[in-house]
């Protein structure tokens, strides 16, 4: 009769952060010669987190009973013997047995280690002695885990050896192995992994005379018929597997053929979609020519992006420099700095602007501090924000209309880099799938060699149209000056003045320290009171600078608020022989 389930022992769950896996799951079930069986369970928990102890549901129904139970637990090389007890102290358990159900809870307080705890009791009335045969059929791994068995092994040893007429069948996961030992009187069971919730079933016949005091007798004859239903339980499982196998076998050289299609797609439309290709740039040498576009600008041209707040700072400078807005310390805090307004008119053109003066300020000037007070408010936060992000577009816009961007290049290193991604993708999922055989290697050159004709595809494309690629190169020459700034005499480059119109770029490329340092080694104190205009005060005097400062305060501004089929045994079938046990399970808490 076919049984199956049992009342869930309902516990204290574990908090859902702490979790356990169970690494090894080894049975070993001694038959007795009255057809009782000793069976000795030892699982091997591995904890992540803190956890109360274990506990084991043994499901009694189609048996006798149980009796002569023992647990115990090995923790660090060490021993527990477990007490019954009703109190829930450390390293004790309880029993909770009906007719149908031995439910064990095992209290054993442990964090982030390993155990190994061990069942040990006396099953009776397990073997049924037929009229031509005796029989065992159980489910000795029930349906009732929740988590996967790693690492399962199980003995069944008979009393008696030389057992020629000894079969045995296992029923569960197709994976698994079975070994019949006929001349050991023994059954091991193996496999790698048990799923969850997923029952192993063995079903032995052997000789009456192997359980000769089994009391547990039937008067009736059930051998051919049980050789007939494993037979088709295993012809079942062998068409199965072969199913498996064709539809694995299948998908593998489908998704093969379509790993080297996408590849040879990609590599056809490479051919067929040239672009326009650019010699590569001569080797960046030092130029001290001042690029034709602001400071904003030329950062964005250099980057193909927005332009950010250290950029910011630079059209401020710049700013100052043309006389439109004037830049003051007005303390000797880093902080102290009041940008004032001298030209109405820029507001009408910048919202930017107008949030800073006319919101941050009182419509004629702005500090430092009110900038990092009005930002520390989300709605004002928000507000700068996107004014901002309206004045980086601008920008963005005003370096794209210079026609250094080319849109077809853009538009192919773009397709050329998701369609690698795409293939290549496919690719290590094959390569995956013919692990260990020629394709792997086969596969793999195709990927080394897919990212690298991607690599120089783009390469070879860049954003730039044939004039921006030009330009691109003057202004990086001018970029390489400004980095090896310390390297040559600054005054040999020009005087003070014209110093004062790079150190806007300076601070766009994130360089005016440096710049700022050199300037001081160079030209002395008197010079740089007298000829460095506007920039000295915000620049030279003082412990900080006013771009560093701007930055800062700017920055917190707008971030305030982001965030076997012949009857034959041995096999492995699926299906279940109707043995008894499938409602035993277990866990922790």
């Amino acid at each position: 009769m076919a049984l199956c389930g049992f009342l869930l022992f309902f516990i204290t769950p574990a908090q859902a952060d702490d979790t356990y896996e169970i690494t090894q799951y080894h049975v070993d079930v001694n038959v007795l010669k009255n057809g009782d069986a000793e069976l000795t369970q030892k699982i091997t928990y591995d904890f992540d987190g803190d956890f109360h102890g274990v506990y084991y549901n043994q499901d009694l129904r189609g048996i006798k009973g149980v009796s002569n139970i023992n647990v115990s637990a090995v923790q660090n090389g060490t021993t527990i013997n477990m007490n019954q007890s009703s109190t829930g102290d450390n390293n004790t358990y309880t029993l909770e047995q009906t007719e149908d159900n031995l439910k064990i809870k095992l209290f054993h307080a442990i964090s982030d280690e390993t155990a190994t705890f061990t069942y040990h009791y006396l099953l009776h009335g397990v073997v049924t002695n037929y009229k031509d045969t005796a029989e065992l059929n159980w489910k000795i791994i029930g349906e009732k885990w929740d988590v996967p068995l790693k690492n399962v092994l199980i003995k069944i040893q008979l009393p008696q050896k030389n057992i020629k007429e000894l079969q045995g069948w296992t029923h569960g996961k197709l994976d698994g192995q079975t070994t019949v030992k006929r001349t050991a009187g023994q059954v091991l069971i193996k496999l790698d992994e048990n799923p969850e919730n997923q029952f192993v079933e063995s079903h032995l016949l052997f000789p009456n005379n192997v359980t000769p005091d089994n009391p547990n007798r039937v008067n009736k004859s059930i051998k051919k018929n049980v050789q007939r239903q494993e037979a088709e339980l295993a012809r079942q499982a062998n068409e199965k597997r072969k199913r498996s196998e064709r539809r694995s076998t299948i998908i593998k050289y489908l998704l093969l053929g379509l790993s080297l299609l996408s590849v040879g797609g990609w590599w056809l439309w490479r051919w067929r979609n040239p672009g326009n290709p650019q010699k590569p740039l001569p080797p960046v040498v030092h130029s001290y020519e001042i690029p034709e576009y602001s400071a904003e600008v030329t950062q964005a041209i250099i980057e193909d992006d927005q332009p950010n707040s250290k950029t910011f700072s630079a059209y401020l400078l710049e700013l100052a420099a043309a006389k439109k807005i004037a830049i003051k310390k007005t303390g000797t805090k880093k902080d102290d700095y009041e940008v004032v307004l001298l030209e109405e008119n820029l507001l009408k053109e910048n919202k930017l602007l107008k949030v800073l003066f006319n919101e941050v300020g009182d419509g004629s000037k702005f500090s430092l501090k009110q900038l990092n007070k009005f930002g520390k408010r989300q709605r004002n936060s928000t507000k700068l924000q996107n004014s901002f992000s309206e004045w980086r577009k601008r920008v963005f816009k005003q370096a794209r209309k210079s026609g250094y961007h080319d849109a077809v290049n853009a538009k192919l290193r773009t397709i050329a880099l998701w369609s690698t991604l795409g293939s290549s993708s496919l690719l290590v999922v094959t390569m995956v799938v013919f692990w260990n055989t020629w394709v792997f290697w086969l596969l793999l050159l195709a990927l080394i060699v897919n990212i690298v004709v991607c690599h120089f595809y783009r390469k070879k494309r860049p954003k730039y149209s044939k004039s921006g690629w030009q330009l691109l190169y003057r202004l990086l020459c001018f970029k390489k000056m400004l980095q090896d700034v310390g390297r040559f005499d600054m005054k040999k480059v020009g005087d003070l003045i014209l110093w004062e119109q790079i150190l806007p770029y300076a601070v766009a490329f994130g360089l005016a320290k440096k710049v700022i340092k050199e300037l001081q080694t160079n030209f002395s104190t008197a010079e740089l009171e007298t000829n460095f205009g506007s920039y000295y005060p915000i620049f030279i005097l003082g412990t900080g600078n006013f771009e560093t400062a701007f930055n800062n305060s700017f920055t917190s501004a707008i971030t305030s608020n982001s965030t076997s089929a012949s009857g034959d045994s041995g096999g492995f079938s699926g299906g279940s022989s109707g043995g008894f046990g499938g409602g035993s399970g277990g866990g922790a808490f």
